[in-house]
């Protein structure tokens, strides 16, 4: 849904100027420096996601579930529960 206001004009010209001034900031901490990319082939991604980045996604999935719950049961009691 668009919204149509006397700030939109405002919204555009600073949002070109922030754009512009990280492209310059960027540019300038890291102008003429190449990365030398290899070749990584999906074997080998898979034994660093699978071998040593497994433990930590399924920990973090664990802590997620479980702050999930909590929100839902912190959510769903009722007035004059006790918590």
């Amino acid at each position: 849904m668009a919204q149509h206001n006397e700030n939109g004009i405002l919204a555009i010209v600073v949002s070109v100027g922030l754009f512009g001034f990280l492209c310059a900031v960027i540019w300038g901490a890291f102008g003429d420096q190449r990365i030398d990319i290899a070749y990584v082939g999906a074997g080998e991604l898979g034994q660093v996601l699978y071998v040593h980045w497994a433990f930590p996604f399924m920990a973090l999935g664990f802590m997620l579930t479980v702050a999930l719950i909590g929100a839902i049961i912190l959510a769903r009691q009722e007035e004059g529960e006790a918590r």
